[in-house]
């Protein structure tokens, strides 16, 4: 597979690999693997920085600034629980039955939530 370049300016990257992969939801992904020269070292600021990560606020910088949390794990187990009762209702040869249980296999599945088309 001839693939073009990343950006026409970096001659210095080398693409080594690319996989192409289909999971069972249906969605298609592409890996690639490149090899690029080590970067240079940044000059010593002399200062320091902290994180604080925690559950309220997803993190808390040194300066005072306030990352919220975005709950999406709330979001995601709400719906999953949702789309599986709606599954448990449906008869297992039912005209329903395929469309909701694609539903939940790509809740299911790591990434951003899908929308279902029911």
């Amino acid at each position: 597979m001839d693939a073009p370049a990343f950006r026409p300016g970096r001659k210095h990257v080398r693409r080594s690999t690319v996989t192409i992969s289909r999971d069972p939801c249906g969605r298609w992904y592409v890996s690639f693997a490149v090899e690029v020269p080590e970067p240079a070292q940044l000059p010593a600021t002399g200062t320091a920085a902290g994180v604080d990560l925690g559950i309220k606020d997803f993190a808390v910088t040194s300066g005072g600034e306030k990352i919220p949390n975005p709950r999406r794990l709330a979001r995601r187990e709400c719906n999953l629980a949702r789309y599986q009762r709606r599954l448990a209702r449906c008869r297992e040869n039912s005209a329903n039955h395929p469309v909701s249980a694609p539903c939940l296999s790509t809740l299911s599945q790591p990434g951003p939530s899908a929308s279902c088309g029911r």
